[in-house]
This record gives C-alpha cells, sequence and structure tokens, in this order.
C-alpha cells in the first residue's frame, strides 16, 4: 500500500462480470493485496499469491464469483524497497467484506444487498507460524461485515491467530441461514482454530461447537501441515519453485466432499468455465493423480 485508502493489489477486479474468465495467474511479493474483488461476479481459476503484503484473496461490495484451485503460502514479511510503499499491519489469508458502513450508501449493519456471496473451491492458504508477523496476528480466513462465502475442499494452516475468524453479528447470522459455509476443511497447525468472543463480533463459535469431524461442516483439526503436501518446506527454510510441490498427501488426499448434488452449494457453482466446479475427494487444490498445474510458470523470489 502506498498510501492511505490506495488499493495498489497486484490483481484489483472492480465490478468484472460473468462474462469475463481469468486463470493462470500469480503475484508475487506485492505490498497490498494478491488478489481483490470489489463486486463483480469473474470467474477465476489456478491462482498464486506468494508472500503478499496484505491479504492474499480479498473480496468486497457484493463479490459473487467462484474461483477453484488456489495457492497462497506466507512465509516473511516483506522488506519493500526504498520509497516503493509498505506493507499491511494484518496481513491474512482470506478477507471477506461486505458492503463495508464506512462505504457510501452502506448501511451501520451491513445489510445491503447484493451480498458477496464467493465461492473459493480447493485451496491452500498457508501462513508463516509463529514469531514472523507483529503483532503477533495473522488468520487464515476472516468472513466480516456482513460477507457470506463459500469455502470448500481446502487447507487453512500455520496462521499464528486462528483459522477462521467470524467478526460480526450479520457474518454469523449468514452462517446460519447457510450463506457463510465451510465444508470439508482442514486447519492445521494455526495458533487457534477459530477465534471466538464472548459478544457477537470475532464469534465462530459455530463452527467450534461442530468441529472436529462433525457432521455438519467435516471440518479437521490436524497438525503437522508439511505432511499434507508433498513438498512444503518447513520454517524457517525458505522456499523455491523447486521444493514447492501442493499435491495432496497424507490426510489431504481424502476427506474431501467429492459431490456437490443435494447441498446449497450445488446451485453456486453451475456455469463456471462452460461447466460446473467439480466436487474432490481430495482437499486443497493439487490432484494427488493429476497434474501439477502450477509447475513452469510460478517463479518465487525474494528482493
Amino acid at each position: 500500500s502506498n498510501g492511505a485508502g490506495q488499493e495498489l493489489n497486484s490483481f484489483s477486479m472492480y465490478a468484472v462480470g460473468s462474462g469475463t474468465t481469468m486463470e493462470y495467474l500469480q503475484s508475487m511479493a506485492g505490498l497490498d493485496d494478491s488478489f481483490e474483488w470489489f463486486g463483480g461476479a469473474v470467474d477465476m481459476r489456478y491462482l498464486v499469491s506468494y508472500e503478499s503484503g496484505d491479504d492474499h484473496f480479498d473480496w468486497t461490495e457484493g463479490y459473487s464469483g467462484r474461483n477453484q484451485f488456489l495457492i497462497a503460502l506466507q512465509t516473511t514479511v516483506i522488506t519493500p524497497r526504498v520509497n516503493s510503499g509498505s506493507v499491511s499491519s494484518d496481513p491474512r489469508g482470506f478477507e471477506g467484506d461486505g458492503c463495508e458502513s464506512d462505504k457510501s450508501g452502506c448501511q451501520a449493519d451491513f445489510s445491503n444487498t447484493p451480498f458477496s456471496m464467493p465461492v473459493f473451491a480447493n485451496f491452500a492458504v498457508i501462513g508463516p507460524g509463529a514469531g514472523v508477523f507483529t503483532p503477533a496476528d495473522g488468520n487464515g480466513a476472516v468472513i466480516r461485515r456482513g460477507a457470506g462465502a463459500t469455502l470448500v475442499n481446502g487447507i487453512i494452516g500455520r496462521w499464528p491467530a486462528a483459522g477462521i475468524s467470524l467478526r460480526d453479528q450479520q457474518s454469523e447470522t449468514n452462517r446460519l441461514n447457510d450463506s457463510v459455509t465451510v465444508r470439508n476443511i482442514i486447519l492445521v497447525d494455526n495458533g487457534a482454530p477459530f477465534q471466538l468472543g464472548t459478544a457477537p463480533a470475532q464469534n465462530a463459535i459455530g463452527f467450534a461447537g461442530a468441529a472436529p469431524g462433525g457432521a455438519s461442516y467435516a471440518i479437521d483439526q490436524l497438525t503437522g501441515v508439511t505432511s499434507l503436501f508433498t513438498a512444503l518446506p518447513a520454517q524457517p527454510t525458505m522456499p523455491t519453485v523447486a521444493t514447492l510441490d501442493w499435491t495432496a498427501a497424507g490426510a489431504a488426499i481424502t476427506g474431501g466432499m467429492a459431490s456437490f448434488t443435494g447441498t446449497k452449494i450445488a446451485p453456486r457453482v453451475n456455469g463456471y468455465f462452460g461447466g460446473t466446479i467439480a466436487g474432490t475427494a481430495y482437499r486443497g487444490p493439487g490432484d494427488p493423480a493429476g497434474a501439477k498445474w502450477w509447475q513452469g510458470w510460478t517463479v518465487y523470489y525474494r528482493n
């Protein structure tokens, strides 16, 4: 970020409609969000974010597109080049907003339509672990300000604060209405699986009551993030393209929602790239019996 209110993201999608599709995109060491959607309904797939200065995947103001096969990796705090800007004090994996109350035309209770209702399927959102961020914050997925979302068949791991955080009563109400749908997810090596609170703020009690392994959500709480991928360097070893293989391994090979038929997810994934988002038996971005789609075009480097 270069200054207050400036959205200098690597990829900013402003009201991009459903007639547009985007695929095979990488952000490397951007100082703001890697991918941010401001409204719209663009569908995307095969997205890679390595070392973000802020959030890896951020949506707001009614975004309702669908996304499958995403990788986010944070191992360090970016050092900006001279006069290039500054990094965020609250970096996250996912950050979801509705109609934010400080924006013109938005209600204080975040009740504006259209609601943010994106889908994210088959993802790995991996943080740096403890001792890297100052302050020691950083969450895998923050859903707040009335946002909805569907997160399915993914892995959220190694975030120093919490894996999943619901930040206000409207988003908790959306969860109760099945508009915040988190299914068949692995939470691994996070500071806490859920960010909890006694007030509506920071409320994820509904998720906590169903985990681990609850029939409602099939959220597994595990340890050993490196065991879930064919190759992921343990901290503080610096990754390279050659040492990152996101193919599912260990517990990630199973436990996915293999079919969306008969669930409320099913109507949300139709018409995606001329077909539909398919369920998978595995969790994460890398099919253990499929191609390594991130190889040959992604990079990794530090300044």
